[in-house]
């Protein structure tokens, strides 16, 4: 059985307004069968939970045993999320590896930003912690926090051009 995916790009080389489930042609040669949009929809969200779960899980394990790690999170805008309206921001921390040992990038996807998030994620790992400053770090138990030059830099300057505007006046 071969699998062939054709992704329909438009004329300027960008997707569609179609969303990519609707994009996605499936031929399953030579049998030229259709299979509905759900039906693939479902396989990628089984093989998700079976099996990318596991690699994942693994992968969490590896991380946590590193002796330094990175963690930041950023705002994500998610459309349809139970009980929050399309213009809310959700979240996706990111937590990584060091130099040492082996590259590993995990994403936590959170409704909120709270510091029970990393807390739970991080839980089982003591070292260094490499963040922004972001208080929801501090609950995150057993490990050092370091702080990052570019972020203290630029409060830095923030507060500097402050400081000459006042002066100024």
């Amino acid at each position: 059985m071969i699998f062939k995916f054709d992704l329909v790009m438009g004329g300027n080389g960008r997707c569609g307004k179609d969303r990519l489930g609707r994009m996605i042609h499936f031929d399953v040669s030579p049998i030229s069968s259709k299979i509905s949009r759900q039906t693939l929809a479902n396989w990628m969200i089984y093989g998700a939970d079976q099996w990318l779960s596991l690699l994942a899980d693994r992968m969490r394990e590896h991380l946590l045993n590193q002796d330094i790690l990175h963690a930041d999170e950023t705002t994500l805008q998610v459309l349809r999320e139970p009980g929050k309206s399309a213009q809310t921001d959700s979240y996706l921390w990111l937590y990584r590896t060091g130099r040492m040992g082996p590259p590993i990038i995990l994403y936590d996807y959170r409704p909120t930003r709270g510091g029970e998030h990393p807390r739970n994620f991080l839980a089982g790992f003591s070292g260094y912690l490499h963040v922004d400053g972001y208080p929801a770090y501090h609950k995150v138990s057993g490990v050092t926090l370091v702080g990052c030059w570019a972020h203290a830099i630029h409060r830095h300057m923030e507060r500097t051009c402050r400081i000459i505007r006042i002066c100024r006046l």
